[in-house]
């Protein structure tokens, strides 16, 4: 989304510009000029300040699906973020289809920025050898040396003669040479006034600076047609502006008489220096110009400069931090409710301390047929309705409560507590209860509506060493199930190296800043989600492994290990100390490597919601 956010910037300016350059078009070429140079400035700009200036998101709705898809954590942020093929069967990557189209139009911008971006190179190389091969001209450095005091050019220049160029010719920002055919001491004095202060006035505008950002410019939106309509527009102004300076001192048929020689020099020439302000398409344009008395002619002005380039730093700062980000609208549920439902308040709850945020409280009970939570908090059943779909909380309790995944909250809603009983019309099972059921709950007694967007964010990408995974797939009985173990007499004790993890459940130990992890029966993409509620980034499966696995993890906490209370404020980890940190750890006991990029990262957004009216029932 970031590329579309800045083509619609990028789209939006030129428009603008041209807009106003067509508005303009009976004023000075000068004025119209610094209008597009001033764009050019800012499309130069805008991604480096979208890098460094904080986001806001603009959603854009996308059409709605047929019927409401809600999906686990790992599959709603693996929706922005799917696996790709790490060694893995087509069916564990069948969803990186579309990543294939993404990285094909990636591939094709760079090839075409390189080949848009090699004229410049190669031309800014002709420069530099016309520069070194060109014959000084001392004469002519005198003519120039005496126009330059009414072209209010103070710098030095130099002033040479080659047979390479056809006509005058400007080049160089800081050290400026003014570059003349090898034929220029034989040209009528008065024509070569007239293409000396053409030239000066070039010179003085600075315009083969520019000139040269904006084919760079022009070089990074390459695809964009907007963007060469200014270019060329650009380049015919420039002209224009340096024409006026020149009509100031002197006729307008004779200047045109010339123009119309340049036309014919360049005609028999088949190759002019690449960056070479003059072209000959431009000159029945420029003719045209020069014979028009109604024209307005003259420089901008030091109070058309400021405006442009003010209006230009106006907009890069107000549309830099704009994104665009897709929202998909959940679709109100209209299946099946809950007969009876009764929400009350938590009264005998303590008051959260200001500045923190309360636990999400007690875990929904699901039976037949009936859904209770104890004191627990709208965002828990939100995760619960949207994300989670009538999952277990489990591990991935830990990646809910601290993800950034709910935005555009109330306060309350992640710190008032309710207790909810609701009884359903015969026996539906737990996924229903948890997922339409719960969602339907929501819209009626919480009014409330939300929709799914996503954006760029930092990320960590899971893969494998080179070497493969160094821990197996486990089978039916290797871990020991939720139930079994909730009845033991011994449930609460450490797990040693030798036991038996138990399914589905993490057990923790810490000591001097090392971290002790035992996942029972865990797979690669619920690992790498329990690894984003301890990271400091979202972490993405991308091994395509299939299979159950006890993971043994021992390593030093550091600055990339907040833990899963970051989001409230957590004090920092301390120091590390001897050990690997959890990246070393990673790879040398499991043979699974993280690598940071960056990635589309999906997250709800409330539209509406409302504290709901006690009552006993409905």
């Amino acid at each position: 989304m970031t590329a579309i956010s800045i083509l619609v910037k990028v789209t939006f300016m030129l428009a603008l510009a041209l807009a106003a350059v067509h508005a303009a078009r009976r004023s000075r070429a000068a004025v119209r000029h610094v209008v597009l140079a001033s764009v050019f400035g800012a499309l130069f700009a805008l991604p480096l300040a979208a890098i460094v200036t904080p986001t806001i998101r603009v959603p854009v709705m996308m059409p709605a699906p047929a019927q409401t898809v809600v999906l686990s954590l790992d599959e709603f942020v693996g929706r922005a973020t799917p696996p790709i093929n790490v060694g893995a069967s087509p069916a564990a990557t069948s969803g990186v289809t579309w990543r294939r189209p993404a990285a094909a139009l990636t591939g094709l911008w760079s090839i075409g920025a390189l080949l848009f971006v090699l004229p410049v190179i190669v031309g800014l190389w002709q420069v530099r050898s016309l520069r070194r091969t060109g014959t000084p001209w001392p004469d002519g450095l005198s003519i120039v040396q005496r126009l330059a005091g009414d072209a209010a050019v103070q710098r030095p220049l130099s002033v040479l003669l080659h047979d390479a160029v056809s006509g005058p010719m400007t080049c160089g920002a800081f050290r400026p040479a003014i570059v003349l055919p090898a034929d220029a001491p034989r040209w009528p004095i008065e024509d070569l006034h007239r293409a000396i202060v053409h030239e000066l006035e070039h010179v003085r505008r600075v315009d083969w600076l520019t000139h040269c950002v904006a084919r760079v410019v022009c070089a990074a939106y390459w695809f964009h047609p907007l963007v060469w309509i200014a270019w060329h527009r650009l380049v015919l102004e420039a002209e224009r502006a340096c024409d006026d300076a020149v009509l100031h001192r002197g006729e307008a048929a004779d200047y045109a008489d010339q123009l119309v020689g340049l036309a014919e020099r360049l005609s028999e020439v088949r190759h002019q220096p690449l960056l070479a302000m003059a072209n000959r398409t431009d000159l029945a344009a420029r003719v045209r110009a020069v014979l028009d008395r109604h024209q307005a002619r003259g420089p901008a002005g030091a109070l058309a400069i400021r405006i442009a380039a003010g209006l230009a730093a106006l907009a890069v700062t107000a549309m830099s931090p704009l994104r665009i980000a897709a929202a998909e609208p959940f679709q109100p549920s209209d299946g099946a409710r809950f007969a009876v439902v009764s929400v009350k308040p938590c009264e005998n709850e303590p008051p959260t301390p200001p500045g923190q945020r309360s636990s999400q409280g007690g875990f929904p009970t699901v039976s037949p047929g009936r859904f209770t939570i104890e004191c627990g908090t709208v965002e828990r059943l939100i995760s619960h309705a949207y994300v989670l779909n009538g999952e277990p909380l489990s591990n991935q309790q830990a990646r809910i409560g601290n993800m950034d995944w709910l935005k555009n909250a109330p306060s309350w809603v992640r710190t008032e507590k309710f207790t909810i009983e609701a009884k359903a019309d015969g026996t539906p099972d737990r996924a229903v209860l948890l997922g339409p059921m719960l969602r339907a709950l929501l819209e009626d007694r919480f009014k409330l509506r939300l929709h799914r967007e996503s954006d760029e964010q930092p990320i960590y990408l899971m893969t494998l060493v080179k070497g493969g995974l160094k821990i197996q797939p486990i089978g039916e009985d290797g871990c020991t199930p939720l139930e079994a173990a909730e009845r033991s007499p011994d449930r609460m004790r450490l797990l040693t190296d030798t036991d038996k993890p138990v399914c589905g459940n993490m057990n923790m130990t810490r000591s001097d800043g090392q971290r002790r992890w035992v996942i029972g029966g865990t797979t690669m993409p619920n690992f790498s989600g329990t690894l984003s509620a301890f990271l400091d980034h979202h972490v993405v499966d991308r091994t395509g492994v299939e299979g159950k696995f006890n993971v043994r993890l021992v390593f030093m906490a550091d600055e990339h290990v907040p833990g899963p209370d970051r989001r409230a404020g957590a004090p920092p980890p301390p120091p590390p100390g001897d050990g690997p940190n959890i990246f070393a750890a990673l790879e040398q006991q499991l043979g699974l490597k993280l690598e940071q990029t960056r990635g589309p990262h999906g997250f709800l957004v409330i539209d509406h919601v409302e504290r709901p009216s006690p009552n006993g029932g409905q």
